[in-house]
């Protein structure tokens, strides 16, 4: 599948006065470039004295759409202070819809640097679902920013130094260093496909697909 690409159609802001609240509206086409699909998203931000609230929507539509998404969600990159993670949720190591019985409920706290599992051959890693809220804060712990899921369940996060374009020109994990970032690469996602074990042996079961389909989710950030 061709990697979809999100354009903006339109925008609008409003300002509530009494309140000191700041709305705005996105509307995105995210699309792969030669084909005859899209996911047409209204995404709503909620800026107020208290945080960020982001509202989503998306509706998928034309012709020949995939069976299944391999995830929904947001990325966005934090700049190099931002080195530490705490999270509630799943770990303390990775785990995908399909696998998270390997791992505890719990508080967990590490390094951005230690999140990424250094696979043999270098692909997508570092995946903790089941999780509530998770932040990130300089190495004394100050100027967190924190993004919870509330009471939303299957949500994930993953944060590490490398793109997923960077992940998939690497072959091994020698070679990582060449794309080592400073800045944090860091996916919200409301809900994500499981990673069965296709490489060697069956798919994804049946109840761990992600079905292409209308969606809603929200986030808050603080």
């Amino acid at each position: 599948m061709q990697m979809a690409v999100p354009h903006l159609q339109s925008f609008e802001t409003s300002v509530d006065t009494d309140t000191n609240v700041v709305t705005i509206t996105a509307l995105h086409r995210i699309a792969p470039p030669v084909l005859e699909w899209s996911v047409d998203t209204v995404t709503t931000y909620i800026i107020s004295d208290f945080g960020i609230k982001i509202h989503v929507k998306g509706n998928p539509r034309g012709l020949r759409l995939p069976r299944t998404f391999a995830r929904i969600g947001l990325t966005l990159t934090l700049n190099e202070a931002y080195t530490k993670c705490e999270w509630f949720g799943r770990g303390p190591g990775e785990c995908y819809i399909d696998s998270k019985f390997s791992q505890r409920f719990g508080n967990w706290s590490m390094p951005v640097s230690d999140l990424f599992t250094k696979y043999e051959y270098v692909q997508e890693a570092g995946n903790r679902t089941d999780v509530r809220w998770v932040s990130f804060s300089d190495e004394d712990g100050k100027g967190a920013i924190k993004m919870s899921f509330g009471d939303q369940k299957g949500c994930s996060f993953m944060a590490s130094h490398y793109t997923t374009d960077e992940i998939d020109a690497t072959e091994h994990p020698y070679d990582l260093a060449r794309w080592n970032r400073k800045e944090a690469i860091v996916r919200l996602d409301w809900a994500h496909q499981g990673l069965g074990t296709g490489s060697c042996g069956p798919k994804v079961l049946p109840k761990y697909e992600l079905p292409v389909k209308p969606f809603e989710y929200e986030l808050f950030m603080e």
